[in-house]
């Protein structure tokens, strides 16, 4: 297997505090007689496929497809890091096609790709942020090249829409939907031969624990103290240039990862997270997430130094996250993350010969639009949105 550079950040020195807004939804008092309920029949029978991670998910299918030494999988430029080492645990080649400044799949060259490598297995086709791709023309130039495809549902609430119905495998993540403390789903055939193993009664009192104090802290919505406090120039410009370094992929492959634990490979998620997806009402948590990400729309209408990357919501789609493009990065992000905005990025990205993925690494950040947003937290981070990009670090809480 050839060697992976990383572009990254080094924010170890950055200092931020803690976002003032929940990235995620917390446990509301509406999930605890989930928590009680059993989680037997789940989802069109997902629960014994519902491993502890997605990454494990997306794992069990690639190993599923045959990937490993001398094959590759095809990954999207723009990724996260817990796509990539799953692949590379397998001992396959990651092999990155473009994407369009849409986020679309670039089919024209994954169709040079295809042609120019034998070797190809599989690729991985990411519904960003849970809006579809166009899987029906990618069908032609796979099925002529023996080529399986996996869709990365992990942004996506459920399938349909167009997505988690078209591939070998699909990939579903519902920690990041509902106030789940782990889980991810492996829908598809043939189903791994090896049962997933329980946690443990220990374990499973820990996720409980963890679950409960999460939704038990000062939540980060209520806005406790009056101001953003302004950051110091010098925290600003804490953080230094970009840093190139290699992936240990022989140490990936062996199961030495920060991102990937061996030892959870073949573990179901916790009792819990059964529970609450099995009883979860996707029906309004996607109409919620639906009202969510339109009140964005609204929010950024007209604000200069930003603008929607997806300003269409389509029919159906239960989007994850508001993505953003910020036409200042170096300046407006560490000012948001000192304000406290509750934002995130893939900043940390395989080199990219892609100069969408090599724009999206800095410019594209993630705000929440998840079900636990109240109307103070809409408030607060349209106002610290605005006053930021405005260049007026103090901002005045809502009540």
């Amino acid at each position: 297997m050839s060697g992976v550079e990383l572009l990254r950040e080094p924010f170890e020195t950055a200092g931020y505090p803690p976002a003032r807004v929940a990235r995620l939804p917390r446990l509301a008092p509406g999930d605890l007689l989930s928590l009680l309920l059993p989680a037997s029949g789940g989802r069109n029978g997902e629960p014994p496929r519902f491993y502890a991670r997605a990454r494990y998910a997306l794992l069990a299918a690639l190993t599923g497809l045959g990937a490993g030494p001398g094959c590759a999988v095809l990954l999207p430029a723009y990724h996260c890091r817990t796509m990539l080492d799953p692949v590379i645990r397998t001992g396959a080649e990651p092999l990155f096609y473009r994407v369009g400044r849409d986020l679309a799949a670039d089919h024209g060259h994954i169709g040079a790709l295809l042609a120019g490598r034998g070797d190809i297995r599989c690729l991985v086709l990411p519904h960003f942020f849970g809006f579809p791709q166009a899987t029906a023309a990618l069908h032609g130039q796979l099925e002529r090249h023996g080529v399986a495809l996996i869709e990365d549902c992990a942004h996506v609430l459920a399938p349909g829409a167009g997505m988690g119905t078209s591939g070998a495998h699909a990939i579903f993540c519902p920690a990041k939907f509902l106030p789940c403390p782990d889980g991810g789903l492996l829908l598809g055939a043939p189903a791994p031969a090896a049962p997933l193993r329980g946690r443990g009664l220990r374990a499973e009192l820990r996720q409980l624990a963890r679950l409960l104090a999460l939704a038990t802290a000062n939540p980060r919505g209520r806005n406790a103290s009056g101001r953003a406090p302004a950051p110091a120039e010098a925290a600003l410009a804490a953080v230094g240039p970009s840093e190139r370094r290699s992936i240990d992929t022989a140490a990936v492959a062996a199961g030495r990862s920060r991102f990937h634990d061996p030892a959870l490979e073949s573990v179901a998620a916790s009792l819990w997270s059964r529970r609450l997806y099995a009883h979860a009402d996707l029906a309004a948590v996607r109409a919620q997430r639906r009202e969510q990400y339109r009140w964005w729309l609204d929010a950024v209408c007209g604000l200069p130094g930003c603008r929607p990357l997806l300003p269409v919501l389509p029919e159906g789609v239960a989007p994850y996250v508001f993505p953003l493009l910020l036409s200042d990065p170096a300046n407006s992000f560490p000012r948001l993350k000192h304000a406290g905005m509750p934002m995130y990025r893939w900043d940390e990205l395989a080199v990219p010969a892609c100069a969408n993925a090599a724009a999206f690494r800095l410019q594209l950040v993630q705000l929440p639009c998840h079900q636990g947003l109240s109307a103070a937290d809409r408030m607060w981070l349209r106002q610290t949105l605005r006053a930021t990009l405005a260049g007026n670090a103090t901002v005045e809480v809502a009540a």
